[in-house]
C-alpha cells in the first residue's frame, strides 16, 4: 500500500483504519448508488486509506455469469491481496496463463457520501475487466502499471456492493510486453495491493487518475542543487468537486528525518466549482542533506490543503534532494563521479510469483544493497511502488524500465499502449530520488526510430527539464533517440558498431551496460547458471564447483566493466535465479537463489565495496568483510581455497593454526582469456589474467597439505595490520537437527496479507549446514498464520525457504519444522496487530494451497429443457414449465399438463458430458415412483429411448440419487411410465455433477463483433456456454465481412471432432476452420468457402493439435437475412503436452558464404541485431543442424530490413534428402519477422536465398519451433573408417570424428554424437592404435549408449625446425659468467633438450611433434631473458637497421615517416657510438622496430574513383531534392578524401561507403512530382541504422566492428597472400621481401625482454616453491 503517498494526521493506513473502518462485509440491503452532490463542510478532515485487500473470492479459470451481482461464488476460495495465481518453485516454474476471477462483497459507510472515493489497484496481470454491481466500469490493459477507478457515483452507500474482476494473464500483442514467451513469467493475479482513498471535495488529486501531462498530484523537482544550498520546487494539483468556488490555501513543508521543518511555503488561490488549479511553490534549503547511494537522506514534503483555515486534505511525499548528471566518463551524483555496481532484478520470488508483501520487498532491497550492489535495473518492466520506496530508503540507484522483451509491434494499439504505460510510470514514480534514468526503450527489441523518438519526447514532456532536474533516457538501439546508450557485451557495446560505445558517432554519449556476466558465457547453456546445491536434476553444475565457476565469470566481467572508463553503470544478469523461458528449468544465473539464499558470488560483489564506506546509519551492513568461498565439505577443492575480502590482507587459520597471511591475488582465471567478450569462450580460451581492474581481487590459499572436509577454517581480514573482519567455515558433520532462520527481526502484520520468508537449514551438532542433505522437512503452524504452499518440502544442499503468511487475529505465530531422524525446530515469529480490518468471514484467510471447492458445479443448472407437456396456467407466474426443473430453486417445479401417463422431461447439457452423479427432487419424499433415465449423444425420442436407458425403475423405486462410472452423453431424458401416489408427473429439481468432454465449453472466447440490438447482447461466450437457447451473433448485414469467432481451449489438444451449430438450416454458411498453438498465427484446418454453403450443423472430423480454434471469414448465402450467428460450438479431443520450443538456437550452423564481419552463427545466436549475411547476391544458403529429429511447428526469423524477401525453407533428417517446408520464391514476404507454419520431420533446416536479391538482406534470431519426433530405433551403426594423425599429436589435438553415421529403423540415415575415452587408447601395432567411444542418442532417436571402436594410424610429416635451429645457434655459447647458478642450470637443461629434439628430428624419429619443437623454442627463449645482457652488443641492432634500410618510403603515407626517419637516424648513430651501453642499443632497435610497424601503405583509391563516377552519372531531375542533396554532400566529402594524399585506407573506405549509401538512398520522384523537397516516409526508409547502406564499415553486414581488438591489431601487421604453390605467405606492410626468420626471433626477444626483471622474480618464486615441495 502506498502509505507514504497519503497522510492522515501523520498516521499509517493501519492507524487510520483503527479510527474508522467503513469497508466491511456486506449486508443485504436494497440501496441505490448515490449521485448526490459533494458537499463541503467546515469540519477538519483528512483523507482516509481504506484497506481493500481482504476477502476476495477467487476462481482459476473462466466462469460464465461471474460478472453479475447474483452469481453464486460460495464454492470459491477466499484470498487476500497481493495474490498470485500460481505456487512457484524450482519444479513448477510455468506461470498460469489464462482467465481468473475475483469477486468481493463490501459496504461503503453512509458517512462517506460527499467524499471522492478512488479505488487503486497497484498492479494486476495483464488485462483486468472490472464490474461493480453488474455494470462494467473499467478495462485496464498492462500488467505492470497501477489503475485507479473513481467509485464516487458508482457505489451503494450503506448497502451491498459486489465487485467482480476478470483477469487475463495471457500475453496480448495489442499491449506491451506482447511477447508470447519472454525470458520471464507472466505471474498472474492481482499481485499489487488495493485500497480506497476517501477525500474531501477539495483535495490534492491522484497523479495517475488526474491524467494530466507533467501534472496531477504532487510533482517535486530540485532545479538548483549544491552542498551549500538547494532549491526545491513543488507543483501541486488541487481539485474542487464541490458546487461552489472555494478559496484554498496550500501549505507545503519540507521536513527532515529528525522531524524538523526546514522550509515552508504557503499560497492561496480561488478554485472554481468542478475545477482544478496548480500551485507552483519554491523553497530554499540551506546546507541540504543530499541523497546519494552512500547517504540516502530523505525529506518529507508535506502538502496540506485548507479552506477557510480548516484542513481538508494532506499528502506526505518522501523526497531526496540530489543532482543527477550522466557524462561520457560516468554518472555524477551531486557533482561527484559515482562508482556503480549494479544488477538486474525481476519481481518474482519463490511460491508468491510477483505477489510480494511490502515487508519482503524492503528486506530484499536491503540484502541487495548489503551484497554490494548500488544500482538496480528494474528488468524488464516497472515494479510495484514499494520497490522504489525501498531503493530510496537504502540508497539503491534505479534504472526504470518500460515493459518489453524482444518484441515490437508497429500497430497503433501496441504503440499507444507503450506511450500510455510510460506516462503512467513517470507520473507515479517521478518523485523517487533513486531513479537515475528512464529506460524508455523495449529491451532487445527491433523498434523503429520514429517510435524511439516519440518515447523520448513523451519522457521529456512528462518530466520537463527544470535546471538540475532532468529525465535522462536510455535505449538499447536507435541510440540517436536517447540521452544514454544502453547495450550488452554480446551486442558489441564495446565495439564500433552503430550501437557501439567506440563508434565515432557515440564518442561523447554516456554508456550503460544493461546486462553482463551470463549470456556471453554460453548463451542458454551459460556456465554462469549454477545451483547453490551440488546435486540437481537440471544438468547444471552446482555446489563449490558451480558457484566458483560463476564467480570466475563475475570476476572477469567486473574487471572488463572497470577497464572501460566510459562505462557509467553496469548491471550483472541477474541478481536472483528466476523462471525464464528455458523449458523445465529455472535460469540459475543469480548470485542468490529463488529463496534469496546467497551463492559464493554474492560475497564477491560484497567484497567490491570499499571498507571505509559505513552505511550502518541507514540500517545497511557494510564495512570490512571477509568470506570463505569454499563449503569445506568432503568434496571441497583444497588446492585453491578462495576468499573474498575488501581488507588489505587475510590470515587463514585451520583449527587455530595459521596457514598463511596473504594479500590479494595478482592474477585470476579468465574464462575468455584473450578472446572476444562478444561471444561465448571456447573450451580452451581460458587463461590467467590480471586482477588490476578489480577493486579487491580474491585471495587464494593452497591447502593441498590438509584434508578437505575436516576441521574449522577461520579467515581474518586485516587493514593496516589490524584485524577488522572474521569468517568461520566449519566442515559439516552428520546431520543432527532442523534449523529455522529469520532473515530479519521485523514483526509480521496480522492483516492477512503480510508474510515472511524464512530459511530452513539441516545442520550438524555445531550448527553447520550439511551440504549433502536433501531431507524432507514438514511444517506445522500455531497461531494466526499458515505455511504458503506444500507443508512438506525437500531441502536442496541442506537449505531451502518457507513462507509464513499472516491471518487476521492476535498473538504470535509458532512455526515448527521436523524431519525424520532429526531434532525438530520451532521458532516464534513476533506479530503486530492491525486494527480496523473487516471481520474474517467464514472460510476467510484460507490456505489456498490446501483448498478444495466444497461442491462441484451443477451441470444441469440453467440448461435447455423440453417436455412432453407443461402445466400452463392463465396466470403465467403460476405455470409449471420444464425449465423450472433446472433453475436451482426447489420451490418451483415442472409438472405435466395432466395426470395421464407416460410423460417425459429432457435436458440438453449443451455438449457431450461424462455424468458422475444425478439427483432427482420429486414431488413427495419416500414415495416409490415409476420412471427410467436415458442418456444419449443425440436427441432422445419415443422411438429410440429404450436403447439409451441407464436407470430402469419402471417397476417402482424410492431411489433419487445416482452415481455413474461410464455414462456419457449430451441429452438426459426422464420418462415417467406409471402414476404413483395419485400424482401428476413432477420434477422439482434435477441436479448433478460431471465433466463435459466438450473442451470448448465455457472457455475464453472473442469475436469480430457482437450484436447488441434486438433482444439484447448476443455475446461471444454464448456460443460455448452449453445452452442451445443462447447464441453469438455478429453485426451482419449486406456488405459486411471479416466475421469470425474464436475460442482458447486453455491448453493444447489433439482435436478429433468439432461441431458448429449455426443459427439456421437455410443460412448457407461459408467459412474456414482454423487452428493455432499460440493465438497469433493460425493455419487453415478445413475450408468450407466453396460450394453451396452449410446448414445449421457442421460436423468436422479432424486430427490437429491446437489450443486456439477459430471460425473465420464467416459469410451466409443472404447476408441481409442471415447474419453470422452460432448457437453452440463443441470441440472434442485429448489433452496433449505440445509446447513447441526453439530447437535451432546456438546449434551448429553453416552457410554457403558469409559477408565480411558476419558468420553463420549470427543467424541464430539469440542476440538481437546480429545477422547472417551472404557474401554475394547469387544463390546462397544457410543451414542449422538442430542435433535432434523434431516435428516442426513453425519457423520464424528476424530480417534486417522490412522489404520483400524471397526465399524457401527445406528440412532434412540426413542432410541429403530435402523436403520443402515453405516457399516464398514466387510471392515474397515483407515482414521483419515472418511466421511460417510448417509441417514435417527434420534435423537439418536450410534456407535458400535465390539469385538477384538485395545484397544486404540477412537475418538473425532464427527460430525453428518444434517438438521431439516420435523416437525411431537404430537399425545399424556404420563402420568407422580409420583416421590418420601425426605421430606424437596430443589427445586434445587429434581431430577424431564427433559423430557416427547410423541407419534408423525406417532406413533413414542420420548421425549420432560419439564421446571418445582417452583412457582406452591402446597401441595394437607399429604406428597403429585403437580407441573406444560411446555413441549416444539424440532427441527423436531411441538407443541405449553403444560402444564403438576407432582405429588411429600415425604418420610423420616434415617438421619446422628453422627457428629453433637459429635460436640454438645464437644462444649455445652464451657467456654465463656472473649468472645465478639456478638460471645456468635451467639454461643448460633447456638447451640440451632443444639440441636433443633437433638431433631426434635429424635421425628421423617419429616421436617428435611440432608442439614439442615450438615449446622447446619458447622455453629456450624464455630462459635466456634472465641473463644479464652484455654491453655494446650491436648484432641485433645492425640486423634491424639493415631491414629498415630496405624500405621504400614512397609506398607509404607521410604519417609516421618522420618518426621512422628520426629513429633510423638515431639507430645509426648508436651503431657508430663505441661507448653505447646495452640499454642504449636495445632502446634504439626496439624504437626502430616500433616505428617500422606503424608505417602505413598508401591506400588503393580505385573503388572510390569508380563510385564517384557512378554518382556523377546520376540525373538530379530523377530524384527528390533531399535525397540528391545527400548524394552531393557525400560526393563533396569523398572528393576531398580522393585528393587528400594523406587519407588512409579506413578514410577511403568510409568515403566510398558514404557515397554508396547516398546512391542507395536516392528516392525516385513519384509520377508527376515537382522538384519541391519531399520526403519518403514509408516504413523502413527513415532509419539511422547503418544496415541500410552497402559495404560501409558500419553496415548491417558487420566487418571490423565485430572483431576483437586483438584481431584488429593482428590485421595491422600484415596481409595474407598466396604464392604460386598455393601456400599462405605472410608479408610485412613494407611490401618488400626478406628472410623473416631472424627478425621473428628479434621481435619475440624484444617483447619478452621487456619483462625480464619481473619474469626472473616469477621464475625465482617458482623455483623456490618447487624446492619447498609446493606446487
Amino acid at each position: 500500500m502506498k502509505k507514504k503517498k497519503f497522510m492522515a494526521l501523520a498516521l499509517s493506513a493501519a492507524l487510520v483504519l483503527s479510527a474508522f473502518s467503513p469497508v466491511f462485509p456486506a449486508k443485504a440491503q436494497d440501496t441505490q448508488p448515490s449521485s448526490a452532490v459533494m458537499v463541503e463542510n467546515d469540519q477538519e478532515t483528512d483523507r482516509q486509506i481504506l484497506n481493500f485487500n481482504n476477502d476476495w473470492h477467487y476462481k482459476k479459470g473462466d466462469v460464465s455469469g461471474a460478472d453479475q451481482t447474483g452469481f453464486n461464488d460460495k464454492s470459491w476460495v477466499y484470498v487476500n491481496l497481493p495474490h498470485s495465481t500460481s505456487f512457484y518453485d524450482a519444479d513448477n516454474k510455468e506461470a498460469y496463463l489464462g482467465i481468473s476471477w475475483y469477486r468481493k462483497n463490501f459496504t461503503i459507510d453512509e458517512s462517506l457520501k460527499g467524499k471522492e472515493l478512488l479505488l487503486t489497484f497497484e498492479a494486476a496481470m495483464q488485462k483486468a475487466e472490472v464490474w461493480l454491481n453488474g455494470e462494467k466500469i473499467m478495462t485496464h490493459e498492462g500488467g505492470y502499471t497501477p489503475f485507479v477507478i473513481d467509485l464516487t457515483d458508482k457505489v451503494n452507500y450503506g448497502g451491498d456492493n459486489v465487485m467482480a474482476i476478470k483477469m487475463d494473464s495471457r500475453p496480448n500483442t495489442n499491449f506491451a510486453p506482447g511477447k508470447t514467451n519472454p525470458d520471464f513469467q507472466y505471474w498472474g493475479g492481482i499481485y499489487g495491493e488495493a485500497y480506497i482513498t476517501a477525500k474531501d471535495p477539495v483535495h490534492i488529486t491522484d497523479a495517475v487518475e488526474a491524467d494530466e501531462v507533467a501534472g496531477g498530484g504532487v510533482f517535486i523537482t530540485a532545479p538548483d542543487v549544491s552542498k551549500e544550498k538547494a532549491t526545491v520546487k513543488v507543483k501541486t494539483h488541487v481539485e474542487n468537486l464541490s458546487d461552489e468556488t472555494r478559496t484554498a490555501t496550500l501549505e507545503t513543508q519540507l521536513i527532515d528525518e529528525d522531524g524538523t521543518v526546514v522550509a515552508t511555503k504557503t499560497d492561496e488561490q480561488d478554485i472554481e466549482s468542478k475545477g482544478a488549479v496548480y500551485y507552483n511553490q519554491t523553497m530554499e534549503v540551506e546546507n541540504p542533506r543530499l541523497w546519494s547511494t552512500n547517504t540516502p537522506e530523505l525529506y518529507t514534503v508535506r502538502t496540506t490543503v485548507k479552506v477557510d483555515g480548516v484542513k481538508k486534505d494532506s499528502v506526505d511525499t518522501t523526497y531526496g534532494i540530489r543532482k543527477v548528471e550522466w557524462k561520457r566518463e560516468g554518472l555524477y551524483v551531486n557533482d561527484e563521479l559515482t562508482k556503480v555496481d549494479g544488477a538486474n532484478l525481476h519481481t518474482e520470488i519463490y511460491m508468491l510469483g510477483n505477489a510480494l508483501p511490502e515487508s519482503e520487498i524492503y528486506q530484499q532491497i536491503k540484502e541487495y544493497k548489503e551484497n554490494g550492489f548500488d544500482f538496480l535495473r528494474m528488468a524488464h518492466y516497472p515494479h510495484v511502488d514499494a520497490f522504489y520506496d525501498a531503493c530510496d530508503k537504502y540508497g539503491v540507484m534505479v534504472l526504470e524500465c518500460a515493459s518489453g522483451w524482444q518484441y515490437y509491434n508497429n500497430s497503433e494499439a501496441f504503440k499507444n499502449s507503450t506511450y500510455e504505460e510510460l506516462r503512467t510510470t513517470i507520473r507515479g514514480h517521478r518523485n523517487h530520488p533513486s531513479i537515475m534514468a528512464w529506460e524508455t526503450s523495449l529491451n532487445e527489441s527491433n523498434y523503429t526510430y520514429d517510435w524511439a523518438v516519440e518515447m523520448n519526447r513523451i519522457a521529456k514532456e512528462e518530466y520537463p527539464k527544470d535546471g538540475d532536474s532532468y529525465a535522462w533516457t536510455a535505449g538499447c538501439i536507435q541510440w540517436n533517440a536517447w540521452d544514454i546508450g544502453l547495450g550488452t557485451p554480446q551486442a558489441a557495446i564495446f565495439r564500433n558498431g552503430s550501437q557501439g560505445a567506440e563508434n565515432a558517432n557515440n564518442i561523447n554519449k554516456p554508456i550503460i551496460v544493461a546486462e553482463y556476466g551470463d549470456w556471453t558465457y554460453g548463451g542458454t547453456y551459460s556456465t554462469t547458471r549454477v545451483t547453490r546445491e551440488k546435486d540437481n536434476t537440471y544438468g547444471k553444475k552446482g555446489g563449490d564447483e558451480g558457484m566458483l565457476i560463476q564467480s570466475d565469470n563475475a570476476q572477469e566481467s567486473v574487471a572488463l566493466m572497470n577497464s572501460k572508463d566510459y562505462v557509467g553503470a553496469s548491471m550483472y544478469w541477474d541478481y536472483a535465479d528466476y523462471a525464464g523461458f528455458d523449458a523445465g528449468t529455472l535460469t540459475y544465473c543469480g548470485v542468490v537463489d529463488i529463496y534469496r539464499i546467497p551463492k559464493h558470488s554474492a560475497y564477491f560483489y560484497r567484497s567490491q565495496r570499499d571498507p571505509d564506506i559505513d552505511l550502518s546509519e541507514y540500517g545497511i551492513e557494510s564495512g570490512p568483510m571477509v568470506y570463505i568461498a569454499n563449503l569445506w565439505d568432503q568434496d571441497a577443492d583444497n588446492s585453491e581455497v578462495r576468499v573474498f575480502s575488501n581488507c588489505d590482507t587475510v590470515a587463514l587459520y585451520l583449527d587455530g593454526k595459521l596457514i598463511e597471511e596473504r594479500g590479494h591475488d595478482e592474477t585470476m582465471w579468465g574464462p575468455h582469456g584473450d578472446t572476444s567478450e562478444v561471444n561465448s569462450p571456447s573450451a580452451d580460451a581460458g587463461k590467467e589474467i590480471s586482477t588490476e581492474n578489480l577493486e579487491y581481487a580474491p585471495i587464494t590459499f593452497d591447502l593441498s597439505d590438509y584434508e578437505a572436509g575436516k576441521g574449522e577454517l577461520k579467515a581474518v581480514g586485516k587493514i593496516d595490520g589490524v584485524e577488522q573482519a572474521e569468517y568461520i567455515r566449519r566442515a559439516p558433520q552428520a546431520a543432527q537437527s532442523v534449523q529455522l532462520v529469520e532473515r530479519n527481526d521485523g514483526k509480521i502484520k496480522l492483516d492477512g496479507s503480510d508474510a515472511k520468508l524464512l530459511w530452513v537449514n539441516i545442520v550438524d551438532e555445531n550448527g553447520t549446514v550439511v551440504t549433502d542433505s536433501y531431507d524432507e522437512v514438514s511444517f506445522s503452524v500455531e497461531g494466526p498464520g499458515l505455511v504458503v504452499g506444500p507443508k512438506t518440502i525437500k531441502v536442496r544442499g541442506g537449505q531451502l525457504g518457507v513462507w509464513v503468511k499472516s491471518k487476521r487475529g492476535e498473538g504470535n505465530i509458532t512455526l515448527t519444522a521436523s524431519a525424520d531422524g532429526l531434532a525438530p525446530a520451532s521458532i516464534v515469529l513476533e506479530t503486530e496487530a492491525v486494527e480496523g480490518l473487516p471481520e474474517v468471514p467464514e472460510g476467510g484467510d484460507a490456505d489456498e494451497y490446501e483448498f478444495q471447492e466444497t461442491a462441484d458445479a451443477n451441470i444441469f443448472l440453467g440448461k435447455a429443457t423440453s417436455a412432453s407437456t407443461e402445466n400452463i396456467k392463465p396466470d403465467a407466474s403460476k405455470s409449471e414449465l420444464s425449465e423450472y426443473a433446472v433453475d436451482g430453486d426447489d420451490n418451483k417445479k415442472w409438472c405435466a399438463s395432466s395426470g395421464s401417463y407416460p410423460q417425459w422431461w429432457m435436458v440438453d447439457l449443451g455438449s457431450s458430458t461424462k455424468i458422475n452423479t444425478l439427483n432427482l427432487s420429486l414431488e413427495t419424499a419416500g414415495i416409490a415412483y415409476y420412471y427410467t433415465i436415458a442418456v444419449a449423444e443425440e436427441p432422445i425420442t419415443d422411438e429410440n429411448v429404450d436403447q439409451y436407458i441407464v436407470v430402469d425403475n419402471s417397476q417402482g423405486s424410492t431411489d433419487t440419487a445416482f452415481t455413474f462410472e461410464n455414462v456419457k452423453g449430451r441429452y438426459v431424458r426422464i420418462d415417467f411410465t406409471k402414476q404413483a401416489n395419485n400424482e401428476w408427473a413432477v420434477l422439482r429439481e434435477v441436479s448433478g455433477t460431471g465433466e463435459s468432454t466438450n473442451i470448448a465449453l465455457n472457455k475464453v472466447v472473442k469475436a469480430s463483433s457482437v450484436n447488441v440490438g434486438g433482444n439484447g447482447q448476443e455475446k461471444a461466450e454464448y456460443a460455448n456456454d452449453g445452452n442451445m437457447q443462447t447464441k453469438w451473433c455478429a453485426v451482419g448485414g449486406q456488405g459486411t465481412k471479416d466475421h469470425w469467432w474464436q475460442v482458447d481451449l486453455g491448453t493444447t489438444y489433439q482435436l478429433s471432432n468439432v461441431k458448429i451449430h449455426f443459427e439456421s438450416e437455410e443460412g448457407a454458411y461459408k467459412f474456414v476452420l482454423q487452428g493455432s498453438t499460440d493465438g497469433e498465427h493460425f493455419k487453415d484446418i478445413q475450408d468450407f468457402r466453396d460450394g453451396e454453403g452449410c446448414g445449421n450443423l457442421v460436423d468436422v472430423q479432424l486430427d490437429e493439435t491446437v489450443q486456439y480454434l477459430r471460425i473465420y471469414d464467416i459469410t451466409t448465402g443472404n447476408m441481409s437475412k442471415y447474419w453470422p450467428c452460432i448457437w453452440e460450438v463443441e470441440a472434442y479431443g485429448e489433452k496433449v503436452d505440445y509446447k513447441p520450443v526453439s530447437v535451432s538456437r546456438e546449434k551448429e550452423m553453416t552457410a554457403s558464404s558469409s559477408a565480411e564481419g558476419s558468420m553463420p552463427e549470427y543467424g541464430s545466436n539469440g542476440v538481437p541485431n546480429y545477422f547472417w549475411y551472404p557474401a554475394t547476391t547469387g544463390e546462397e544458403w544457410w543451414m542449422v543442424d538442430t542435433k535432434g529429429i523434431y516435428e516442426l511447428d513453425n519457423i520464424q526469423m528476424t530480417w534486417n530490413t522490412e522489404e520483400d524477401h524471397y526465399y524457401f525453407i527445406e528440412g532434412s533428417i540426413d542432410g541429403e534428402h530435402w523436403e520443402t517446408l515453405a516457399d516464398h520464391t514466387t510471392t515474397p514476404v515483407s515482414a521483419i519477422r515472418p511466421y511460417d507454419a510448417v509441417e514435417g520431420t527434420a534435423r537439418y533446416i536450410r534456407i535458400t536465398l535465390p539469385e538477384g536479391r538485395n545484397s544486404q538482406q540477412g537475418f538473425g534470431l532464427f527460430d525453428a519451433y518444434a517438438v521431439a519426433a516420435e523416437e525411431r530405433g537404430v537399425k545399424s551403426i556404420a563402420e568407422l573408417e580409420s583416421v590418420t594423425v601425426e605421430a606424437g599429436t596430443e589427445w586434445e589435438n587429434m581431430d577424431l570424428p564427433k559423430e557416427v553415421e547410423v541407419v534408423l529403423e525406417d532406413d533413414v540415415k542420420t548421425t549420432l554424437p560419439v564421446t571418445w575415452n582417452q583412457d582406452s587408447l591402446t597401441q595394437t601395432g607399429e604406428g597403429i592404435y585403437t580407441v573406444k567411444g560411446v555413441v549416444s542418442a539424440i532427441p527423436g532417436v531411441a538407443m541405449e549408449d553403444t560402444e564403438v571402436t576407432l582405429t588411429i594410424n600415425t604418420t610423420t610429416s616434415e617438421l619446422r625446425t628453422s627457428v629453433l635451429e637459429y635460436l640454438v645457434s645464437i644462444v649455445k655459447d652464451l657467456d654465463t659468467d656472473g649468472v645465478v647458478e639456478s638460471v645456468v642450470a635451467e639454461y643448460e637443461e633447456r638447451l640440451a633438450a632443444a639440441q636433443k629434439i633437433l638431433k631426434d628430428v635429424e635421425s628421423g624419429s617419429v616421436s617428435v611433434t611440432q608442439t614439442q619443437i615450438d615449446e622447446a623454442t619458447w622455453n629456450l627463449l624464455e630462459i635466456v631473458q634472465y641473463f644479464s645482457f652484455k654491453q655494446g652488443d650491436k648484432t641485433e641492432l645492425q640486423k634491424v637497421v639493415d631491414m629498415a634500410e630496405t624500405i621504400d618510403l614512397g609506398k607509404y603515407l607521410e604519417q609516421g615517416q618522420d618518426v621512422f626517419t628520426e629513429t633510423l637516424t638515431n639507430a645509426k648513430e648508436v651503431l657508430k657510438d663505441g661507448d653505447a651501453m646495452q640499454e642504449d642499443v636495445d632502446t634504439a632497435w626496439r624504437a626502430l622496430l616500433k616505428a617500422m610497424s606503424e608505417l602505413r601503405l598508401k591506400p588503393d583509391k580505385t573503388a572510390l574513383e569508380n563510385v564517384l563516377k557512378e554518382a556523377n552519372a546520376k540525373d538530379a531531375r530523377a530524384y527528390t531534392t533531399e535525397s540528391y542533396q545527400a548524394l552531393l554532400d557525400a560526393v563533396a566529402d569523398a572528393t576531398d578524401v580522393y585528393y587528400d594524399g594523406q587519407a588512409d585506407e579506413s578514410q577511403v573506405k568510409a568515403a566510398a561507403g558514404s557515397v554508396r549509401a547516398a546512391i542507395a538512398g536516392l528516392v525516385v520522384k513519384a509520377s508527376g512530382e515537382s522538384t519541391d523537397d519531399s520526403r519518403n516516409t514509408g516504413e523502413g526508409q527513415a532509419t539511422t541504422d547503418s544496415k541500410s547502406t552497402a559495404n560501409t564499415e558500419d553496415t548491417a553486414a558487420p566487418d571490423d566492428k565485430q572483431k576483437t581488438s586483438q584481431e584488429k591489431d593482428t590485421g595491422k601487421t600484415g596481409d595474407t597472400s598466396t604464392d604460386k604453390s598455393g601456400k599462405n605467405v605472410k608479408s610485412a606492410k613494407t611490401g618488400d621481401e626478406f628472410n623473416a626468420v631472424p627478425y621473428i626471433v628479434v621481435l619475440v626477444i624484444a617483447v619478452v625482454g621487456i619483462a625480464a626483471v619481473a619474469g626472473y622474480k616469477v621464475y625465482k618464486k617458482k623455483k623456490d616453491n618447487q624446492e619447498n615441495g609446493q606446487s
